[in-house]
């Protein structure tokens, strides 16, 4: 099978997402296209500048990009709010009560036709504003999500209950810092971002994150670490907005901001769980004077967790199909991996007959859910059966077979084991039955969840993400490890989210 593409050769891939704002230097198909090649995960327009017709045409561009990548890319229209232009900067109009405008209607109307799937509501002061923005979104037959921009001293004084009304918060600190001291805005900023965490709601940090890059190639040392703390902090996007929109460096802006995310990420706390801005489901585009498309089923999520630490792996000892209970410490990991994924509904269960499989998948299940989740097991998930070198202590083998041989068993494509199985055996009973019992549920828009072993993962890793037979044997899935998928009707990767608890296991 050849790939698409080659996902052991890419680098890492950051989960806090990057938000661009559209504009002159970004809106030609080419710059776009390169801009979320280099890791652009949302698009924002900027209602305070153009007319209807241009961000018709930028969301049409936005769409082909989507397309030609094959992932979602979710698109925010921010409404300008009771904004009062005063020569280069601006204010707003603080006499009226509510920050919902005539102009903001019109722009929420445009953007529920469009199907776009976020509004973010600018001056917001109170819930109040929130709970009008839902009505006018409900009265045009939309379901878009909210992102409430904290930049008054109100909005912050009433954050709680912003928060509670709200699919998410954006911390506005441009005009933010024209109500409160410059210098509270990083702690500020800080109480933002633990409400929103607390309460599972989205969060970007947003102005002049990388403003410099508007002229220079690279950013200032302390817009790295401007960055880096948002991440550090708990944001679940950062966003960029002259930089992307008017810069003479979108493509570089978007870049220099997916390195930082990455290393940053390296050294924060692994089993933190974010809450991505998400395309908006089943939403189909309108246009004017034509009928509504039909919206495209839903396919559901798939999650694939390797079990946690068993008495074997602790031991070192190859384990194959050799049935070997998880320790405390596997325990204890495969409760916190359930946690990481309590933002996800299973609706579905698969499990191997291994007992160390069936202990981790009861123990996720007990912390992500209180409902009931119909689980079903099979051997064709069992892990790869390593014939006569179960029970060996890995390391006296690989002193024994030499380390090439010892890494060509234990990773390589069809590298055979004295009475035991290739990698590609393991492929020839984990996809079929991923395709004729996983697949159907994800089809009918259920999340799945399957718990395996680290070879049946990575045999399922290589169908779904297109892998080649060399390339395999650079993958690896680590205890602590959880794949969050988005596929296509026949199982392919659209998307794929990595979250991990910490964990001192070694494969």
């Amino acid at each position: 099978m050849n790939p698409t593409s080659n996902p052991a050769a890419q680098p890492i891939v950051s989960r806090a997402q990057i938000v661009a704002t559209i504009g002159p230097s970004s809106e030609s198909p080419s710059i776009l296209r390169d801009m979320v090649d280099h890791q652009a995960d949302v698009i924002r327009i900027n209602f305070s500048w153009g007319d209807l017709t241009q961000h018709a045409e930028q969301i049409a561009k936005i769409r082909a990009v989507e397309k030609a990548v094959g992932r979602p890319i979710p698109i925010i229209a921010d409404v300008p709010g009771p904004r009062v232009q005063e020569g280069a900067t601006h204010t707003y109009d603080r006499d009226k009560t509510i920050s919902i405008t005539d102009r903001d209607r019109e722009c929420i109307r445009f953007a529920v036709e469009q199907g776009l799937d976020y509004i973010a509501l600018s001056f917001v002061g109170s819930e109040a504003d929130v709970l009008a923005a839902r009505d006018i979104i409900a009265a045009a037959g939309g379901k878009q999500k909210i992102i409430a921009k904290i930049e008054r001293a109100v909005a912050v004084a009433n954050i709680e209950m912003i928060v509670a009304v709200s699919d998410g918060v954006m911390v506005a600190r441009g005009d933010l810092g024209n109500e409160v001291p410059l210098e509270q805005i990083p702690f500020v900023q800080a109480e933002i971002i633990k409400h929103a965490n607390a309460a599972g709601k989205s969060v970007i940090t947003a102005t002049q994150m990388m403003f410099s890059m508007v002229n220079s190639p690279v950013p200032t040392r302390a817009e790295v670490t401007d960055v880096s703390d948002a991440i550090y902090e708990g944001s679940d996007a950062v966003m960029l907005s002259d930089e992307t929109a008017a810069g003479k460096y979108p493509v570089e802006t978007v870049a220099m901001m997916e390195r930082i995310i990455v290393e940053t990420e390296k050294r924060t706390a692994r089993a933190r769980t974010l809450n991505p801005l998400v395309k908006l489901d089943a939403v189909a585009p309108q246009s004017s004077g034509s009928p509504t498309a039909p919206a495209q089923p839903k396919l559901g999520k798939l999650i694939i967790i390797r079990h946690h630490e068993s008495e074997w792996n602790k031991l070192g000892l190859w384990t194959g199909q050799h049935d070997s209970h998880l320790t405390d410490y596997g325990f204890e990991k495969s409760g916190e991996m359930g946690l990481l994924i309590k933002d996800i509904e299973i609706d579905q269960a698969f499990a191997s007959m291994e007992v160390r499989s069936i202990e981790t998948l009861s123990c996720i299940l007990n912390t992500c859910t209180t409902r009931h989740v119909p689980t079903e097991h099979s051997d064709a998930l069992n892990e790869r059966d390593y014939g006569d070198y179960t029970g060996k202590n890995k390391w006296d083998m690989e002193k024994e077979l030499g380390p090439k041989l010892f890494e060509c068993v234990r990773r390589d494509w069809d590298c055979p084991v004295p009475n035991g199985e290739t990698l590609k055996m393991v492929y020839e009973r984990a996809v079929p039955y991923f395709l004729e019992h996983v697949m159907p549920f994800i089809r009918e828009g259920k999340n799945v969840l399957i718990v395996s072993h680290g070879n049946a993962i990575r045999s399922l890793m290589k169908y779904i993400e297109k892998i080649s037979d060399a390339d395999i044997a650079h993958v690896e899935m680590l205890f602590g490890g959880i794949l969050i998928y988005d596929v296509d009707s026949e199982g392919f990767m659209l998307h794929k989210e990595m979250r991990e608890v910490e964990s001192k296991v070694n494969a």
